[in-house]
């Protein structure tokens, strides 16, 4: 952060004297995390999927799904069994999968890390 400070940017920086002090803490601040945040970037190992309803196609609600769950506005108590063949109308979050594990394992299996969560028009 020094060396970037002593370099031709530090015409970028009109600073008074002591105020350049504070403003190379600063600075090396900036630094450190933007290597933290390049290093984890490239360091983690898993591959992550959003999915959304027009990835999923015309799907069916399955209340048995790990990749679904219907919305907090629609009651299952409320519907008798007729969700299980209800189509989609809108996913208001969409599905998160994983594939691999920070130890490099499991690229060929997918974990949900959010289920969609999804609304239907239920028909009484």
């Amino acid at each position: 952060a020094s060396h970037f400070a002593a370099r031709p940017a530090h015409h970028f920086i009109a600073l008074s004297p002591d105020a350049r002090a504070n403003y190379k803490t600063k600075l090396e601040l900036i630094h450190k995390e933007a290597a933290m945040i390049s290093s984890n970037l490239w360091t983690r190992r898993t591959s992550m999927k959003c999915t959304t309803l027009k990835d999923m196609g015309n799907p069916t609600f399955d209340p048995e799904s790990l990749h679904m769950a219907d919305h907090s506005v629609i009651h299952p108590d409320d519907h008798e069994g007729r969700l299980k063949v209800q189509y989609i109308s809108v996913i208001v979050y969409p599905l998160l999968e994983v594939w691999g594990t920070d130890e490099a394992r499991d690229y060929d299996q997918a974990r949900v890390w959010a289920a969609a969560e999804v609304w239907f028009a239920v028909e009484s």
